[in-house]
């Protein structure tokens, strides 16, 4: 497929100046593959460090979320409680480099907000300063799943 590439018209390298291009094209192909296969499992969340925090006020209900979101292909999911008191609504905290759309519908709609916005402190049973992704369940999302 490389010599395919080689001589399509639409890849920026034909015509290039012989092989230095080829070799250079060929490594860039290479990687760039690669970091798309990672970015395209860490953009949509399911492969992100999560961690839900129950702030409902209901116990069991991060148990039951950690259940839900394993079952939706989620591959790292701690829980904990959220010490600052019951919420009212939902919010995911992520960065900008994860899609949590998929995650906002199976909460019915949470609110997102920056990763940045939620500090260490607010969980004394779990840490959640290495997460990726962190859910705070409100009472909204108590009985929803």
């Amino acid at each position: 497929s490389d010599v395919y590439k080689r001589q399509d018209p639409s890849d920026p390298t034909f015509g290039g100046s012989g092989d230095a291009a080829d070799s250079s094209d060929t490594s860039a192909d290479d990687s760039s593959q690669d970091a798309s296969t990672e970015d395209a499992n860490a953009g949509n969340g399911k492969d992100a460090k999560v961690v839900v925090l129950n702030a409902s006020g209901v116990s069991g209900v991060a148990a039951t979320w950690q259940t839900t979101l394993t079952a939706d292909g989620y591959t790292s999911v701690d829980i904990g409680t959220y010490d600052n008191g019951d919420q009212s609504t939902t919010v995911i905290y992520t960065s900008d480099s994860y899609d949590v759309s998929g995650l906002v519908s199976l909460l019915g709609g949470a609110a997102t907000a920056d990763r940045s916005d939620i500090d260490s402190s607010v969980a004394s049973d779990v840490d959640i300063s290495g997460a990726d992704i962190v859910v705070v369940i409100g009472v909204d999302n108590a009985a929803n799943n």
